[in-house]
């Protein structure tokens, strides 16, 4: 069942056109996915169909510690890192350029990159209530592509028992896995937000 807040995104909104979705979607992430600790898993639908595998590291051989691959074992962010200096994120393709940039301001955390049609584009998240619910909107237009629910820990993940997980619903047309890329770090940045208070 579609959610009534979420609409068809007019035209493909993405770094991966081939990962848009050609429905609305929902897929099942977990919690602190940049931790090394947090190993290799899967990221699927909420049909338990695999679009992806996440393998964290404590360092890669070029420093990185979080990798996202598809199911024919390309590697599509490699990968996401903390920036040494300032707040937020960034992630590298494996020609080891710079696909996205992710900035944490005071009231919005912002997501640029560069579209596979060769336009710049921003996403925001305005976080809501913490573990709860939390829109990531184009930053032009306002349109809701993602809704991330934190309080559905669905428990999807039978080998991984003890892991929190939770949903993100993405709009038509609109990249999964620049979506999960940006939950990843919104994730790290509300862990160590409450590891500080």
């Amino acid at each position: 069942m579609s959610n009534p807040e979420m609409q068809p995104y007019s035209m493909k909104l993405g770094v991966y056109e081939r990962f848009c979705a050609s429905r609305e979607e929902t897929l099942v992430l977990e919690e602190n996915a940049l931790s090394p600790s947090a190993g290799t898993f899967d990221i699927a639908k909420s049909d338990g169909e695999i679009l992806f595998r996440v393998e964290s590291r404590t360092a890669w051989p070029s420093g990185y510690r979080t990798r996202i691959i598809d199911y024919r074992s390309n590697t599509l962010l490699f990968a996401i890192g903390r920036n040494i200096v300032g707040s937020g994120f960034y992630a590298k393709g494996p020609d080891d350029k710079t696909i996205l940039k992710i900035k944490d301001r005071s009231s919005e955390t912002v997501c640029s990159f560069m579209s596979f049609l060769r336009r710049s584009e921003a996403l925001i998240n305005e976080p809501g209530r913490p573990h709860a619910r939390e829109e990531i909107k184009d930053k032009t237009t306002g349109q809701i592509i993602a809704l991330m629910s934190r309080s559905s820990l669905v428990g999807l993940v039978p080998d991984r028992i003890g892991r929190q997980t939770y949903t993100v619903t993405v709009a038509q047309g609109v990249d999964m896995a620049l979506v999960v890329a940006m939950c990843f770090c919104l994730d790290d940045m509300l862990f160590k937000a409450t590891r500080t208070d």
